[in-house]
């Protein structure tokens, strides 16, 4: 299973990205989110953590395995007896900058709802991308 989004946004690379990362705070501008629990406490994600989250009623368990700040971040996941990555690019433009992001799945269940799923994960990642694009437009996230 695999998707792709992507969404220009009026806010900086580099707002966008503290948001992102800033993991600890995705409940409260992304409704797909919820109980974001960092090994080791902290809000912030970087190379190497791991943190546990549900999104879509699952509870994923998951490893940043990509970071390149400004620019790309991306993690493995597992849940339900599947395995997935999930990519993020930032890209500059005037005034903005493009966010893409997609999504790979492998396993029973990832294979047996492909179809149910390819849509809701299309759909949450255009909530996602919409919403950090708009708390990104208003500046970095508190400290």
């Amino acid at each position: 299973m695999h998707t792709y989004d992507e969404l220009e946004v009026k806010a900086s690379p580099e707002n966008c990205w503290a948001w992102l990362i800033r993991a600890g705070l995705w409940p409260t501008w992304y409704p797909r989110a919820s109980k974001v629990v960092i090994d080791g406490g902290g809000s912030d994600i970087g190379l190497g953590t791991v943190f546990h989250w549900n999104t879509l009623g699952v509870r994923v368990h998951t490893e940043v395995t990509e970071f390149e700040p400004y620019r790309r971040l991306g993690w493995t996941g597992r849940a339900l007896g599947g395995r997935g990555f999930h990519g993020w690019v930032l890209e500059p433009r005037d005034g903005g900058c493009l966010i893409v992001t997609e999504e790979t799945q492998r396993g029973w269940s990832s294979s047996m709802g492909r179809w149910y799923l390819r849509s809701a994960i299309h759909q949450a990642h255009q909530v996602w991308l919409r919403e950090l694009g708009r708390v990104a437009a208003t500046g970095p996230p508190p400290a």
